[in-house]
């Protein structure tokens, strides 16, 4: 599926139930386990996407869409 209109260079944040900045990215390329993304075969194919890969508890977290 194609996107008309991508972001081209996003931002992500996992944050925790009360806003607190868990773990950031903004380029997947500079993620501390960039190597670990890559190895699930789900990592974006553009180096500027965010990803990250992270274990985390089954409580809420929010999407906030700018």
């Amino acid at each position: 599926m194609d996107i008309a209109d991508p972001l081209q260079n996003p931002t992500l944040d996992l944050r925790s139930s009360d806003g607190v900045i868990i773990a950031s990215n903004d380029h997947r390329m500079s993620s501390s386990n960039n190597e670990a993304i890559k190895v699930t075969q789900l990592a974006p194919t553009n180096p500027n996407e965010s990803a990250l890969l992270m274990t985390v508890s089954s409580r809420g977290y929010p999407a906030v869409c700018p």
